[in-house]
């Protein structure tokens, strides 16, 4: 198998620090079964709150001097058979010197088997920014009707619609020591369906680019992941 070779990086040495905290306002319950294992479990169904601070400086003898916060809220919500709602907003800013292998990117599929989540029409780190803004949102219509066969009895139809937006300061993009990632024109979107819990664990992704079209041509991408959704 042939592989497209690695686009250059900036020459530097970085040394990162940082935190993240999340905020999860849910109630949950615990059952000790005995033997060392405890299964826990939510009760509620409230949005969690995930934020992250990176600094590189050269008072860490970094080449570059750079911040990056990021914020995600994050949820899913059981509301009947039909409605069972799975969402992700969040944001990356980046500020000051930022090297062209810590800009900022969307969740993608790597190219190989992945966890599903995030864009499905998007290849590995194709919009890069030091600024970018996405919604990933996706419903589980759950089995199919009158799916009486064994190996699709478990099975889950869903569907999906994702957006987002990369944007980059001039003087990170003249620093980039690679330009050919892309930037989104307006705000990026694709929609599709998927069918999960093929053998319980494996998931088939079938996406649309809404705009934006990549630079292979295509608009129509399959993907398969691990998701029991």
């Amino acid at each position: 198998m042939e592989f497209n070779p690695n686009p250059s990086i900036n020459d530097a040495f970085q040394r990162v620090i940082g935190f993240n905290l999340r905020l999860d306002p849910n109630k949950y319950s615990a059952i000790d079964w005995g033997d060392g294992d405890v299964s826990r479990f939510r009760n509620t169904s409230y949005p969690t709150l995930d934020l992250d601070f990176k600094y590189s400086g050269k008072d860490l003898n970094s080449a570059y001097e750079y911040r990056k916060f990021s914020a995600e809220l994050s949820g899913q919500n059981y509301i009947n058979t039909f409605l069972n709602l799975r969402y992700k907003l969040g944001g990356e800013l980046a500020t000051g010197q930022v090297p062209f292998q810590s800009l900022c990117f969307f969740n993608t599929n790597s190219g190989t088997i992945d966890v599903s989540g995030g864009f499905k029409a998007l290849k590995y780190q194709e919009f890069l920014g030091d600024r970018i803004f996405y919604l990933n949102f996706e419903n589980n219509f759950e089995k199919y009707s009158g799916a009486e066969f064994l190996f699709i009895s478990k099975w889950n139809l869903i569907g999906f619609f994702n957006a987002g937006r990369n944007e980059i300061t001039q003087s990170n993009y003249d620093l980039a020591s690679y330009k050919g990632f892309s930037i989104s024109e307006g705000i990026y979107m694709e929609t599709g369906f998927s069918v999960s819990r093929i053998l319980d664990i494996f998931r088939v992704d079938l996406a649309w680019r809404l705009n934006n079209k990549g630079s292979d041509g295509n608009k129509v991408y399959l993907n398969l992941t691990l998701d029991s959704f």
